[in-house]
């Protein structure tokens, strides 16, 4: 690939000029590499990604002694380098693991058809009370729950004190599992 990227220099001299500063210069660019990662496919993109840089600054390196072009080699791939880890860890931030659960695991985690039936009669249940609630329980209720209103917010919806949401939270609640259970009550 390095050999392609060099080919591709329109210049006959400055593509001589680069093919022998890479041949020079190769072992020095994958040992400085190689103290940053060790995967040889990473060294490689490195050293690549470098001799991109070095390319576009081939007039700047051409009038450098032998000695202060190492330096800056050596450089321009711990730079290189330096960026293509943390590349690396940003994307390892996002990115997800996909790795698919054992069907056991599965069966552990996913809720069963009658856990799922019995979901769906309180959720029904639940909606046949809604309209006996008193209207700021469903108020603090529907704001909590449906839109993820915080605290602060209900409070000046309710016009109350945002240290007292939680309280008027757990009673609100507590009102409507004891509808629910007095209603499967008489069902049941």
């Amino acid at each position: 690939m390095i050999a392609y990227i060099i080919s591709t220099l329109e210049d006959q001299g400055d593509r001589a000029f680069m093919e022998n500063l890479y041949q020079d210069f190769e072992r020095l660019m994958f040992s400085t590499a190689r103290r940053y990662v060790q995967a040889i496919p990473d060294q490689k993109d490195i050293v690549q990604d470098a001799m991109e840089k070095l390319i576009k600054k081939s007039a700047t390196i051409r009038s450098m002694n032998r000695c202060a072009l190492a330096c800056y080699i050596v450089y321009t791939i711990r730079s290189t380098s330096i960026d293509f880890l943390r590349a690396r860890n940003k994307s390892v931030e996002h990115n997800v693991s996909i790795d698919l659960p054992e069907s056991s695991e599965l069966e552990a985690v996913a809720p069963s058809m009658d856990d799922l039936a019995i979901s769906a009669e309180r959720m029904a249940l639940l909606q046949s009370l809604w309209p006996h609630l008193p209207e700021d329980d469903r108020t603090l209720l529907e704001g909590k729950y449906v839109w993820g209103y915080t605290d602060q917010e209900l409070a000046s919806l309710l016009k109350c004190k945002p240290s007292s949401i939680r309280m008027k939270l757990t009673r609100a609640r507590r009102r409507a599992f004891e509808q629910m259970t007095e209603k499967e009550g008489m069902i049941g």
